[in-house]
């Protein structure tokens, strides 16, 4: 890279200083330790933020649950038709 005056700075140039002014070497001393993940510390995360408004956050739960209930009912009446029709093939035959 040339200046205006045409000297050449780089790491050669004449105001090269290193690593100086780049924030330095961060080391671990003063860093907690990471938290230990399980199911049940997640679930008290999502609770927590999820409870903030508590309205909200308890409606938004009932729907979700109804919305899974909804969804493992049609799950189970699909299993007991498909394990109907062989059965009312069989009886066809």
């Amino acid at each position: 890279v040339e200046s205006k005056s045409g000297n050449k700075s780089g790491p050669k140039g004449k105001n090269f200083k290193g690593r100086r002014g780049r924030g330095g070497r961060k080391g671990k001393a003063g860093k907690a330790p990471p938290r230990k993940l399980d199911k049940a510390s997640l679930d008290d995360d999502l609770d927590s933020y999820m409870m903030r408004d508590k309205k909200h956050g308890t409606a938004m739960l009932n729907d979700d649950l109804d919305a899974y209930m909804a969804k493992a009912k049609e799950a189970k009446e699909a299993t007991k038709e498909e394990a109907e029709k062989p059965a009312e093939e069989a009886e066809e035959k």
